[in-house]
């Protein structure tokens, strides 16, 4: 069960990111949002990409290949959203 794949790679993401104890607030705070903010929830969700959230994930050692798969699921999110098959 722990090859089990997520249905989003934000999933992945995030699980990397409870391991080593950094909370999405954590990278809120340190890109200057507020805490109720929800920029890295939206990026992890798939329904944003911001360039900031990715470069500190980068920057925290975030595997690249998980930060792909997130863009990959963003963009087959926007083409729905294109499509208005929401």
């Amino acid at each position: 069960m722990a090859n089990k794949k997520h249905p989003y790679p934000g999933n992945e993401i995030k699980i990397w990111l409870m391991r080593r104890g950094i909370k999405q607030s954590d990278i809120n705070r340190a890109l200057g949002y507020k805490l109720s903010g929800g920029c890295v929830c939206h990026f992890l969700r798939g329904v944003r990409y911001p360039k900031r959230v990715v470069d500190h994930l980068e920057k925290l050692g975030c595997p690249p290949h998980l930060l792909s798969a997130q863009k990959k699921h963003y963009d087959a999110y926007r083409k729905s959203l294109k499509k208005g098959k929401r």
